[in-house]
C-alpha cells in the first residue's frame, strides 16, 4: 500500500464517521449507518497492518543504528587520554620540537666528551678534548636545536648524555682543572676559574656524548608555563636502549614503574624490561631525577595512542568512547538528563495530538 492509498483510506475514514453520526443524530436509516461504520472499522484495520509494518521497519532501522553507534563508542578510542607515570628507567630518550635552553644542567667534578667529525671548540681555539678533571665542573647554559635527539642514562650513578641531529651549545665553568698529565692542580691553576665554550655546528652524523658524575643527585624539569600555554615541545619520548650498540636491536631499561590513566582512574603497574609507545604527545610536566643508579621519570601529559606492555608485544590501553562515557560520571548525568527532558517533551507532544 503506497502513501496515496493510506492519505486517501484516512480521509475516507474520518468523512464516513462524520456521515454515521450526521445520519444517527437525524435518526434516519440505521442501515446505512451500519454500512458506514462498517467501512470505517475495516478501513482502520487496514491502516493499523499498514502501521504494525511501518513500525517494525522503524525498530529494525534504530537497532541496526544502535548496534553501529555502539560499535563505533566501543571500538573508537577517545581523541586525547591523559595520564600520569612515575618510573624507574635507566634509559629516557626524547626529542626537542623547538629550541631549547638548560641554563643549568649539573655540577660535577669531572666530565668524558666524546665527539664525531664535529670540532669542539676549546677557549675558541679547536682541541681535542677527552677528559677533565677539576674541583668543580658547571655546566650551563645548554642550547639545543629544534628536532635535537637526546638519550638520557644512567648506570652506577654516571649520567650520559647523548646528543644528535642538532646544533649545540655549552658552556664549563672550571674551578680548579687539574693537571692531566701530573693528575694536580698546577699552581697557575690554583683558585681559578675558568670558561670553556662547547660548540657543535652539526651533531647529524655522529653523536656528541657527555659523560658525568653529578655532585648531587641530576634534576632535569621542564613543565608548561601556565595552563593555556603551549604544551611542553618534548616528543618521541622512549625508553630503550640499543644493546650491544650497532647492533639494530633494542631492549626497554624500564624497572618498575606506574601510569594511570586520568580519564578512567585505571592504573597500570609497569615490571622490568615493559614498555610504552606514546602516539601524538602532548606534555604539561616532564621531571626527571637521579634515583641511585637508575633515572626516576615522572610526567603529566596526554597522548592519541598509548602503548604499554612487554618489549614488541605493546597494547593500545587507550579508552574507548563507550569506557570514557561510563568512567565519567559528568556525563552520564548529562545522557540522563537528556533522556529524562526527552522523555517528558514526547510525552506532552502526543498529548498535544491526541
Amino acid at each position: 500500500m503506497d502513501k496515496k492509498d493510506i492519505e486517501f483510506l484516512e480521509k475516507e475514514k474520518i468523512q464516513r464517521i462524520d456521515n454515521a453520526a450526521k445520519l444517527l443524530a437525524e435518526d434516519k436509516n440505521l442501515v446505512e449507518v451500519r454500512k458506514e461504520i462498517e467501512w470505517a472499522e475495516t478501513a482502520n484495520r487496514l491502516l493499523s497492518s499498514t502501521h504494525k509494518v511501518k513500525f517494525f521497519k522503524s525498530v529494525v532501522i534504530m537497532m541496526i543504528v544502535c548496534f553501529i553507534a555502539i560499535g563505533i563508542v566501543f571500538s573508537v578510542n577517545i581523541m586525547q587520554t591523559s595520564f600520569a607515570f612515575d618510573i624507574t628507567a635507566k634509559n629516557i630518550n626524547w626529542t626537542f620540537l623547538d629550541q631549547w635552553s638548560w641554563p643549568h644542567l649539573a655540577d660535577t667534578k669531572q666530565i668524558d666528551i666524546k665527539k664525531g667529525p664535529a670540532k669542539i671548540l676549546l677557549e675558541k681555539q679547536p682541541s681535542e678534548l677527552d677528559h677533565i678533571n677539576a674541583d668543580q665542573i658547571s655546566m650551563h647554559d645548554f642550547l639545543f636545536s629544534k628536532n635535537s635527539r637526546i638519550e638520557t642514562g644512567c648506570d652506577k650513578k654516571k649520567i650520559t648524555l647523548y646528543i644528535s641531529d642538532s646544533e649545540f651549545d655549552g658552556s664549563l665553568s672550571i674551578t680548579n682543572r687539574v693537571d692531566p698529565i701530573k693528575q694536580t692542580i698546577s699552581d697557575k691553576n690554583k683558585m681559578n676559574s675558568e670558561i670553556m665554550d662547547i660548540k657543535m655546528e652539526d651533531v647529524s652524523k655522529d653523536r656528541l656524548v657527555l659523560g658525568f658524575i653529578p655532585s648531587d643527585n641530576l634534576e632535569i624539569s621542564i613543565a608548561q608555563k601556565s595552563k593555556n600555554s603551549p604544551p611542553v615541545p618534548i616528543d618521541n619520548i622512549s625508553f630503550t636502549k640499543e644493546d650491544p650498540p650497532a647492533s639494530g636491536f633494542f631492549s626497554s631499561t624500564i624497572q618498575s614503574g606506574k601510569l594511570v590513566v586520568m580519564e578512567t582512574h585505571h592504573i597500570y603497574n609497569l615490571q622490568k624490561n615493559d614498555n610504552m609507545v606514546f602516539k601524538h604527545l602532548k606534555i604539561k610536566k616532564f621531571y626527571i631525577t637521579q634515583q641511585d643508579d637508575s633515572l626516576l621519570i615522572h610526567i603529566i601529559g596526554s597522548a592519541k595512542h598509548i602503548f604499554l606492555g612487554p618489549m614488541n608485544f605493546e597494547t593500545d590501553i587507550s579508552p574507548s568512547i563507550l569506557e570514557y562515557i561510563y568512567y565519567n560520571q559528568k556525563i552520564q548525568l548529562y545522557w540522563v538528563a537528556f533522556i529524562l527532558v526527552f522523555s517528558i517533551l514526547y510525552k506532552g507532544y502526543q498529548r498535544f495530538l491526541s
